[in-house]
């Protein structure tokens, strides 16, 4: 009957028949466009149901192959989270469902990370030449192959006695005076001197010669001059290894230097009488040459 929808039987259903359902709807032209869409979508429905050959979707699911939790994901709550990242980085979990995007970042002067947030490939951490550590703890043997340890120009001391807190190498200049130089001449061939510190601790040795060494005026004890450091405290003794040009009226002399910083004097001890006295201008005559070489340590203050 023209203007109505019809449904012509079939000896089976199959998809042939749906598909007719949908032909014989569009063929009818005086059909409404209510009835037309409801017509199409009762057809397709069939069409889809008859070829899945399933009536429900769990049936649907067995026929396709497809199980939840094996075959396709199941909903998960930190799944969803993860997929509404928006922002570039690495994705971590932050709680139940929720997640964001983090970047990996150095310290400074201790860590230094570049491509944190692994967008342009793998984040890599180096450590910079300028390294600064809070009390670090080492723990076994310390292999330095590079051989050498700095410490800086200006020492930073520590209370700790088991802290070493400087180390310092390097050369002074040994020179001869009196208490009270005068009109004192001096002209050196040699004015060599080396030293170590180490903590405290200070080792030097030294020589010194001269060509010309005169004065009238000149008086007082007679001193070798140019210690870099001085000394804690005390008088620490001096080991003499040789010396020309000074004499003692003592008969039977012991020479012993003394660190009376920033200088060096001298004491002469008669050995026989047990009694010392203090080099002097007398001990070192004008126009006569001298010659020292000495070495000692004492405790830095």
């Amino acid at each position: 009957m023209a203007g109505k929808l019809t449904e012509q039987p079939a000896a089976a259903a199959g998809a042939e028949d749906d598909l007719y359902l949908v032909v014989q709807a569009v063929q009818s032209r005086k059909q409404t466009r209510t009835q037309l869409r409801t017509a199409i979508l009762s057809a397709w429905q069939t069409f889809i149901r008859n070829f899945l050959g399933s009536a429900t979707p769990a049936i649907a699911r067995t026929n396709l192959g497809v199980a939840i939790g094996t075959d396709v994901q199941a909903y998960d709550g930190d799944l969803s989270a993860l997929a509404g990242v928006g922002t570039a980085g690495l994705l971590a979990r932050t709680g139940a469902g929720t997640a964001a995007a983090r970047t990996l970042t150095g310290t400074a002067n201790k860590i230094t990370v570049t491509g944190g947030d692994g967008v342009s490939g793998n984040p890599t951490f180096t450590l910079p030449d300028a390294l600064t550590l809070v009390t670090p703890t080492i723990t076994g043997l310390m292999d330095l192959p590079g051989g050498q340890i700095k410490f800086p120009a200006t020492q930073v001391p520590s209370a700790d006695p088991n802290t070493l807190d400087d180390y310092e190498e390097g050369s002074w200049t040994m020179g001869l005076t009196f208490a009270t130089p005068g009109d004192l001449n001096v002209v050196y061939s040699a004015q060599t001197g080396r030293y170590t510190k180490a903590g405290r601790a200070f080792l030097y040795d030294g020589t010194v010669t001269t060509t010309t060494f005169t004065y009238t005026t000149g008086t007082g004890t007679l001193r070798v001059t140019g210690l870099p450091i001085a000394s804690g405290g005390g008088t620490p003794a001096v080991s003499l290894g040789r010396w020309t040009g000074v004499v003692s009226a003592v008969a039977t002399p012991q020479i012993v230097g003394l660190v009376s910083s920033p200088n060096i004097q001298f004491e002469v001890m008669n050995v026989a009488a047990g009694t010392t006295a203090t080099l002097t201008q007398a001990n070192a005559a004008s126009g006569v040459q001298k010659s020292i070489i000495l070495s000692g340590q004492y405790a830095t203050a």
